[in-house]
């Protein structure tokens, strides 16, 4: 664990991170949780777990914005002591996020939902989707004044970076 007299970091890259691969797991979580590839390839159907596309899934999408956040919380004396979540203020299913990055790539293509345990292993998410994970950032928000410096429609023109998506 991380710490500072007034922060303390439980995960700094995620759960699916480490400090061997850092940058490049998130990029192959991105590509993989997010359908990035086949979007990109204009795939006309992506077959998606219909678990998974009704799953809600609270992110932090920008680095900096994620910076910005950690930066408040360690230079406000107000924050000594407090938890903060840094999260987008609106938590998407991952149906409508992925629907939201094809239409910023243009894709033109459809999502079949496919019902829990008929995908390939290769094709399916490996998550237990029963549980949503909501975590709410007003905290942060209120007590510290914290926004986001990109709106989600931002977000989406990144993964328009080639080398994010390929």
């Amino acid at each position: 664990m991380l710490s500072s007299p007034r922060l303390r970091f439980k995960w700094l890259v995620g759960c699916c991170g480490n400090s061997d691969t850092g940058f490049i797991s998130i990029v192959v979580i991105v590509q993989h949780y997010f359908k990035l590839k086949p979007l990109r390839d204009s795939r006309s159907v992506i077959l998606l777990d219909e678990g998974y596309a009704n799953w809600l899934w609270t992110h932090g999408y920008i680095m900096e914005d994620v910076a910005y956040g950690i930066a408040l919380a360690v230079t406000d004396e107000r924050a000594t002591g407090r938890l903060y979540n840094i999260t987008e203020p609106q938590t998407r299913t991952m149906l409508d996020f992925i629907h939201a990055i094809g239409e910023q790539l243009n894709w033109k293509g459809m999502i079949i939902q496919v019902p829990y345990g008929h995908l390939p292993d290769e094709l399916g998410i490996p998550l237990h989707t029963e549980q949503n994970i909501i975590v709410e950032s007003i905290r942060i928000r209120e007590e510290l004044g914290y926004r986001e410096a990109f709106s989600f429609e931002e977000v989406q023109e990144i993964f328009r970076w080639n080398d994010l998506v390929r």
